[in-house]
């Protein structure tokens, strides 16, 4: 716990340094304009005449104003705060926005500057970067400004800083460097996560490695980068696909928690309705590529659906934590630790998409470090789990020759002992069948001591032996043990669990508690069985 508290702190550092901010790192602007909005589309002049007559009205929020199908203009003046003997970089910090235009007001006319955006051809851009810049240079005549914004059918955000161009060419500069170390880790981690998949045939490690590919594929076009340096006038590419990444994310994510937490065997109906929230991200998936020029139209609804089927998501991970606390409380722990700032961020972001939440708040991205928080932890766990899995095949493999061996005499010693005719003859009719109660052989030829097993545990088709000091897996259903074993201390207390009597140390209505400190379900359906 005291480590989830610690990512807790350093992920709300991070967040509290990507609020800061001053001239050299560009001044917010915000407050320095008015927003007016209009229903339909207009002209620049016809906007600007209707405001000079008072007949659009002026609207109070200045940065967020949630999904939308109208059209915001936004006018300010700079002219006492920019040096006229330096160029200036206005910067929209929004990097998806549809179009958005900027004018120069001169003389009651307006003079274009640049008109940029997602369905603008990136090479239209007046300079070439993933964020959406309008230059201003020096000596111009800076004045009032008039900027157009179409956001249709999405979230309308449109933080406004004013930069001096050398410093945000030199913070610029410094930002795509840590960008493209930042872009870099996450290729390292997916690529670490393909060949743990492929070591180990594992659907965890599959779907995980899938997550991360999904969130190296968000990041990359959240950013803004998108596939614009590679295909310029492609504008699908660069706008729609976005859209596609996000069910593509919820859909790993739901996919990978639930086999993460081994969902489906442990909470049946919960796996139900992961697998009703995971549909609802396919069905998207599908309609984004075989109808986006259809979904385009209804963008708003369509949008609502994606978050709050996020919601959804994040609210069923919340339960499967809340029931697996007691039993897989240091997994629970490592996923709290990798998934709260991925949680937190989907709040804020939810708030931001619906208007409840300046955009201003944050500088970068807050999703950027919440996916790294995410990646970096979980893979460092990942990565422990398997060098614990590599020592435990070497420590089995030991315990496994010198049990073989110690088996291997005292089966031999209950041969001999078997072998006397007086115990043939009073005691016994099947020799085999007496073994049955107290020895047991496994698939591998190995043969274990029945009276040291605490509990079996069923899982993906295997079972697993639990003992004081060890455990041992085989490929083998509860069905097949208890076809095969005579001895009566064994008895099945879930779908999933058979208990040795010998080592149960107390019964409660839902649960067990054993000799090692394990509790095991207790299911409803088995209660009368273990009675008798």
């Amino acid at each position: 716990m005291k480590f989830f508290s610690t990512i807790f702190l350093i992920s709300c550092s991070f967040l509290s340094l990507l609020a800061q901010g001053d001239f050299q790192y560009g001044i917010n602007i915000n407050d320095k304009t008015s927003v007016f909005v209009t229903p339909a589309k207009m002209s620049s002049e016809e906007v600007l005449l209707a405001i000079r007559k008072k007949n659009i009205k002026q609207i109070n929020s200045k940065v967020s104003h949630g999904l939308t199908t109208d059209y915001f203009w936004v006018t300010f003046n700079i002219s006492n705060i920019i040096n006229k003997n330096k160029s200036h970089i206005i910067e929209l910090n929004s990097p998806h926005i549809d179009s958005a235009a900027l004018y120069l007001v001169k003389e009651g006319k307006t003079i274009l500057i640049a008109e940029i955006g997602d369905k603008i051809p990136f090479t239209k851009r007046p300079i070439i970067h993933p964020k959406l810049l309008f230059p201003l240079s020096a000596g111009a005549e800076n004045g009032e400004y008039l900027l157009k914004i179409d956001k249709q059918g999405g979230s309308a955000n449109f933080p406004l800083y004013l930069w001096e161009k050398d410093s945000f060419e030199y913070y610029s500069t410094r930002e795509m460097l840590l960008w493209y170390a930042f872009m870099g880790s996450f290729v390292f981690f997916f690529i670490l996560s393909a060949i743990a998949s492929k070591l180990i045939d594992n659907q965890l490690f599959k779907y995980y490695s899938l997550f991360v590919f999904v969130v190296l594929c968000y990041n990359f076009t959240t950013a803004g980068f998108s596939f614009a340096f590679i295909y310029p006038n492609n504008i699908w590419l660069n706008d729609a696909l976005r859209f596609l990444i996000l069910p593509l994310f919820g859909f790993s994510y739901v996919s990978f928690t639930r086999y993460y937490f081994d969902v489906n065997r442990a909470f049946p109906l919960i796996g139900i309705y992961g697998n009703v929230i995971n549909s609802v991200f396919v069905i998207l998936t599908f309609l984004g590529i075989v109808f986006m020029g259809t979904l385009q139209k209804y963008a708003i609804p369509v949008v609502s659906i994606l978050y709050i089927n996020l919601i959804a998501s994040v609210i069923w991970s919340l339960v499967i934590i809340f029931w697996v606390w007691a039993r897989l409380k240091y997994r629970t722990i490592l996923f709290l630790c990798a998934f709260s700032g991925n949680i937190l961020v989907l709040i804020f972001n939810v708030f931001t998409e619906f208007g409840l939440v300046e955009k201003t708040l944050f500088r970068f991205n807050p999703i950027f470090i919440a996916n790294f928080q995410e990646v970096a932890v979980m893979s460092i766990g990942m990565i422990f789990y398997l060098s614990k899995i590599q020592k435990e095949r070497k420590n089995l493999k030991a315990e496994r020759d010198q049990i073989t061996e110690n088996e291997t005499q005292w089966r031999e010693q209950s041969k001999q002992f078997m072998a006397q005719k007086k115990l043939n003859d009073v005691f016994v009719t099947n020799k085999e069948e007496v073994l049955s109660q107290y020895s047991y052989m496994l698939k591998d030829k190995t043969v274990i001591n029945l009276s040291e097993v605490i509990f079996i545990e069923s899982m993906n088709h295997s079972l697993t032996y639990h003992f004081k000091n060890r455990k041992i897996t085989e490929r083998k259903t509860i069905k097949e043990f208890l076809e095969k074993v005579t001895n009566e201390n064994f008895i099945q207390v879930h779908k999933s669990f058979i208990v040795n009597k010998e080592f149960i140390v107390t019964i409660e209505s839902n649960k067990i508690s054993m000799a090692n400190g394990i509790i095991v379900p207790f299911s409803r359906t088995f209660k009368a069985r273990f009675s008798k």
